[in-house]
């Protein structure tokens, strides 16, 4: 079937336009119909030919329907009711079949304003992947891809990022994903503990004996500096120091070492109620967080389940298929996961060494997804009203003892300082010596 086609779009000019560009483009008229694709298209997808007159969500979505109709967004639909461009990432059939690609739309727009259609460049996302093939990130649900599209759109600059997000996250695999997307990708990624380090190993972990420290192992490539809120505050001076002048001394007799690596942090912490709290330094948290990224926890990409459930269960054995049954599935799915991705790996290992079959049934995952139930009961023993102190009381100590990071993450996910947190825990400890000592003076006949 011929579409006639806009003579805006037959000119040398623009086909020499789209074929300038090394990524995949395409020309679109107003009502989404592909027009034209440049070389790049053609070589990258098969019978692209054939593509020219169709609608592009029913080449790239394969849907009967624009995306923005299933509430996906769309940055064509942006473009034409903005008139200005856009950007967004969609997962999208390539070449390989479903991947992330980073989908740019620019108006074209005659001179007496009128639109006369669109110019849009696709290019393929490395830092995840929509297949449990993939040992990095994997995922397609809307917080997950709200997350890849920020680290796409500061990968490329040398800005400073901080990772947020609570524990068992997988922030060492963004930090990674950050590091491949980026120009220094061909040199070192370098990781740095913060968790332990007192101010002497401090200085001997990062700058080490003359040409020895990470901050020179990273030097064309990038430093990561996992669980930075550990961070004691002499380091923590150190650390500003450093970034401050951008250099740093070898040696009395030495000049000093410039700089050269990206730095990325990541924490389990609130640093903005720690800094309130005077337990970080408020210039630091300002050097370190110009481009903040929040790592979902897993109960907030819940619809991510099946395809991570697919590529650990890969990761825990490349040699035996297992596979997890429905009801299993529904009953994961039901769980909170407090320990987020690496509590969904724990428990999927033990359930593999329990289950006799390739197939992991309810039964091997049960006792995990019910050692720590979606809400605390709080229900007073005699049924008694319980005040809103012993509530607090009951469900501290719940939360305590089954929280699966420190009590400094365990804070910042309560919303309050780490002291506090102790001071609470240590009162509910001290009650019940206190209430134990008095049972024991209580005379029999009572």
């Amino acid at each position: 079937m011929d579409h006639p086609r806009s003579e805006i779009f037959e000119t040398d000019e623009i086909r020499s336009l789209i074929n300038s560009f090394p990524h995949p483009a395409l020309l679109l008229g107003c009502d989404r119909r592909i027009l034209s694709v440049n070389e790049a298209y053609q070589m990258t997808f098969a019978g692209a030919d054939r593509l020219v007159g169709r609608y592009c969500y029913e080449v790239h979505h394969r849907e009967g329907e624009p995306c923005d109709a299933e509430s996906t967004g769309c940055p064509v639909s942006d473009c034409s009711r903005t008139g200005q461009p856009t950007r967004s990432l969609h997962v999208h059939y390539g070449p390989r079949g479903e991947e992330h690609q980073q989908v740019s739309v620019y108006p074209i727009i005659r001179s007496d304003g009128e639109m006369r259609g669109f110019l849009t460049l696709i290019q393929r996302c490395h830092a995840a992947s929509v297949s449990p093939d993939s040992e990095g990130l994997v995922g397609r649900s809307p917080a997950f891809t709200r997350m890849l599209e920020l680290l796409q759109r500061v990968a490329p600059s040398d800005t400073p990022i901080l990772l947020q997000g609570e524990p068992g996250t997988e922030q060492d695999l963004v930090a990674d994903a950050i590091h491949r997307s980026s120009s220094r990708r061909h040199g070192p990624m370098v990781r740095v503990e913060c968790v332990g380090l007192d101010d002497n190993l401090f200085d001997k972990e990062l700058f080490g004996e003359p040409g020895g420290g990470q901050v020179d192992a990273a030097r064309g490539g990038t430093l990561f500096l996992n669980e930075l809120g550990d961070l004691p505050r002499v380091s923590q001076g150190k650390l500003l120091r450093l970034l401050e002048t951008g250099t740093y001394p070898r040696s009395e007799s030495e000049a000093a070492v410039v700089l050269d690596f990206r730095l990325i942090c990541g924490t389990y912490h609130n640093l903005s109620s720690l800094v309130d709290e005077d337990l970080f330094r408020p210039d630091l948290f300002q050097r370190i967080s110009a481009f903040p990224i929040v790592v979902p926890p897993l109960r907030e990409r819940i619809d991510d389940l099946p395809l991570l459930v697919r590529s650990l269960l890969d990761r825990i054995d490349r040699e035996r298929v297992r596979e997890l049954h429905a009801t299993a599935m529904t009953q994961l799915r039901s769980y909170p996961f407090p320990g987020n991705v690496r509590e969904l790996l724990h428990i999927l290992e033990r359930a593999c060494l329990l289950a006799e079959t390739d197939t992991i049934y309810t039964e091997h995952v049960l006792d995990d997804c019910q050692a720590s139930p979606r809400h605390p009961v709080v229900i007073s023993p005699r049924g008694e009203i319980l005040s809103l102190a012993e509530v607090e009381q009951c469900y501290l100590q719940w939360v305590a003892a089954r929280f699966p990071g420190d009590r400094t993450a365990l804070a910042t996910k309560l919303g309050i300082g780490e002291r506090t947190l102790y001071r609470r825990l240590n009162e509910i400890r001290d009650g019940g010596r206190n209430r134990r000592t008095q049972q024991r003076d209580i005379p029999k006949d009572h």
